[in-house]
């Protein structure tokens, strides 16, 4: 089994999770805090700027999953990102 590790794990808003495995992040948001997405991209960014990284943002990709009746809110995805 594979095991994910955390890092980073400062989010902007509690109930956000930030998961890393090998060279993949993974960040976390609960529909509860779908509010908080352009706040939690924009402190990943940061830390990756600050960090000596670099984002590929053409590998980047949003999944919005909702329950099997399909009463989930639908949001705006993200098209294009800052360089």
């Amino acid at each position: 089994m594979l095991s994910m590790q955390r890092i980073y794990t400062h989010t902007v808003t509690d109930g956000n999770l930030i998961l890393k495995y090998a060279d993949d992040t993974y960040l976390l948001i609960p529909a509860s805090n779908i509010q908080t997405r352009a706040a939690e991209l924009q402190n990943v960014e940061q830390w990756a700027e600050a960090n000596n990284l670099k984002q590929n943002h053409k590998k980047t990709n949003e999944i919005i999953i909702t329950n099997r009746r399909g009463k989930g809110t639908t949001i705006d995805t993200i098209d294009t990102a800052r360089n």
